[in-house]
């Protein structure tokens, strides 16, 4: 017959104490649903950088663990926009062909275009997993003065309560940042 020893009964007991505090700790850090990236945002006009001429815009983020895709809606009167940008987040580089456009999406109304054989690069790095992501965007702009290169660089970020998407936005096409604020829909 074995006996046991006290050390035994002292591992029994810590491991009662202790198994609540390190369910709690688990819970804390793992990732919450509800202050995700993912889901579907809509701006507030109020409180954001104009973005003429769009008087509306809906993102619809999804993300896996290699990639994140992001669906925008664009309206203005009439005249409504859709386009979808996929960013890896796994340290790749995508390269796609932009479609041929008259018009950039970014800004419509200054003669901007794509030609339909430019290539755009799009890299996504996670700085807080699921809750903050940093988008690089580079490619060529098409002008009737010559080609122009641009890099646009986004980081989304999750509010802590998860109800709030703030994206901001650096163009070095552009002297000013964008600064655009979404609500859970």
């Amino acid at each position: 017959m074995r006996k046991k020893s006290s050390s035994g009964r002292a591992t029994t007991i810590h491991a009662l104490v202790f198994a609540p505090v390190l369910f709690f700790l688990v819970a804390a850090i793992s990732p919450n649903p509800d202050r995700d990236l993912g889901g579907t945002w809509v701006l507030v006009k109020e409180r954001s950088t104009d973005i003429n001429p769009w008087r509306s815009r809906t993102l619809t983020i999804e993300s896996s663990d290699t990639q994140v895709k992001i669906f925008r809606d664009l309206g203005a009167g009439r005249d409504s926009r859709k386009d979808t940008l996929v960013v890896p987040t796994d340290g790749q580089t995508l390269t796609t062909i932009v479609p041929e456009s008259k018009k950039w999406m970014e800004q419509p109304h200054l003669g901007v275009f794509f030609d339909g054989k430019t290539e755009q690069h799009v890299k996504g790095t996670w700085l807080r997993p699921g809750m903050e992501l940093r988008v690089t965007e580079q490619t060529t702009l098409q002008t009737s003065q010559a080609a122009a290169p641009v890099e646009i660089i986004r980081r989304y970020i999750v509010s802590e309560d998860g109800s709030e998407l703030t994206m901001l936005e650096t163009r070095s096409s552009r002297p000013r940042p964008i600064n655009l604020v979404f609500k859970r829909q």
